[in-house]
């Protein structure tokens, strides 16, 4: 038997990453309840739900800039001219769809989430390049809401000033409309 003596502080760190990390491969992977993970590894379900909520937020903390940045304008000009080259889209920076999650109704919601398919849910909606590769993903939306209302509320364009250029002035909320002649949308 080795000792640990010298690495007991260690050891227990890495151990309890690996644990970590197995509980939220298992959450991910399989849909299991915080409840049935917490029997598994013999932990308490709410520190289960921390640890589960904890790891997604330092994964996306750390990744989310390398796997999907803020676009700038010659990453809009791109993704413009590979919807034109591959597709036949002139003017086009990217396709949006939302897809309903069916949920049950969190308490004292109200309508929030009651949505025109008779059911409650949220939405998962995302802005995507010709490649089918993401560029916008926003998750969590009330399920009242339709594509074009979350898409238009969404924090990404206000805070980072990411919206293209040319998009920016006469900007309206008529989708399926392409630029002018001068190239301003209208």
């Amino acid at each position: 038997m080795y000792s640990t003596k010298r690495t007991s502080g260690c050891v227990l760190k890495k151990w309890l990453a690996w644990t970590q990390l197995e509980e939220l491969e298992r959450f991910l992977a399989t849909g299991d309840t915080f409840k049935t993970i917490s029997f598994s590894y013999r932990l308490d379900r709410l520190t289960v739900a921390a640890i589960i909520h904890s790891t997604c937020k330092a994964i996306v903390d750390v990744i989310q800039n390398e796997v999907m940045p803020v676009p700038d304008e010659a990453k809009w000009n791109t993704v413009a001219s590979e919807f034109w080259e591959k597709w036949q889209f002139p003017n086009c920076i990217g396709v949006l769809d939302g897809k309903h999650v069916t949920i049950q109704a969190p308490k004292l919601s109200g309508s929030l989430y009651w949505n025109y398919k008779h059911s409650y849910s949220i939405v998962l909606l995302a802005l995507v390049d010709p490649c089918y590769n993401f560029i916008v993903v926003d998750v969590g939306a009330y399920g009242k809401n339709s594509d074009g209302g979350i898409f238009l509320k969404l924090e990404f364009w206000k805070s980072s000033g990411a919206w293209p250029a040319q998009c920016s002035k006469g900007w309206s909320t008529t989708w399926n409309k392409f630029p002018t002649a001068n190239g301003h949308c209208r």
